[in-house]
């Protein structure tokens, strides 16, 4: 479990976890600390002036799902809700999805909890990233690589993934009664709720 700590003033977002046990606290404070519980490890710090997000699948209409994610199902939803932020030194992998495993019983539940956390984090780090910049949120123009979108395995150069993605949406394309084996452009340039495609 990690935390998310967005500060304007400075300009900083941290990244925090739980010490891994006491002898780390002492480690890092010398001896003069008492119980380990109390503390949090800053394990990354971010400029937003100089980072990206790479936004998750899950809240984003566009990404196609992958055999693999279909067939393993519950257990894909945690991977889906994962979006990356970029730094010069460093991407770091994150979710919002904080449930426990039972929760995905009841998957309509574990969904919309899933999808509703992973958009408030991705949109507070979004807002942080650009206000860096000294840019207006709500009146940009933003070029975004969303995940499990053909787009992101372009530009990530992950032709293997790319191919796997296609023949998927081929696929989900038959299973909606479309035909042959040409893909429907409509599938690849799906509008988000912008009206922007991948």
């Amino acid at each position: 479990k990690r935390v998310l700590a967005i500060y304007k003033q400075p300009e900083l977002i941290l990244v925090l976890r739980l010490p891994l046990d006491g002898d780390e606290v002492k480690r890092l404070l010398g001896s003069q600390s008492s119980g380990h519980n109390s503390y949090l490890i800053a394990e990354s710090v971010i400029d937003p002036k100089t980072s990206k997000i790479r936004l998750s699948q899950l809240t984003h209409p566009m990404s196609l799902p992958l055999k693999a994610d279909r067939a393993k199902g519950l257990q894909n939803i945690r991977k889906r809700t994962c979006f990356d932020i970029l730094t010069p030194t460093e991407v770091i992998e994150l979710s919002a999805a904080f449930l426990p495993n039972d929760s995905f019983d009841n998957m309509e539940y574990a969904s919309e909890k899933c999808l509703s956390d992973t958009y408030r984090f991705e949109h507070a780090i979004s807002e942080s990233l650009l206000l860096a910049q000294h840019m207006n949120f709500q009146h940009m123009e933003q070029h975004q690589i969303i995940l499990g979108t053909p787009h992101s395995y372009v530009i990530g150069g992950n032709d293997q993934v790319l191919k796997e993605a296609l023949a998927s949406a081929l696929e989900l394309q038959k299973s909606r009664g479309g035909g042959n084996n040409k893909l429907d452009s409509s599938i690849i340039d799906e509008r988000d709720t912008s009206g922007n495609t991948a």
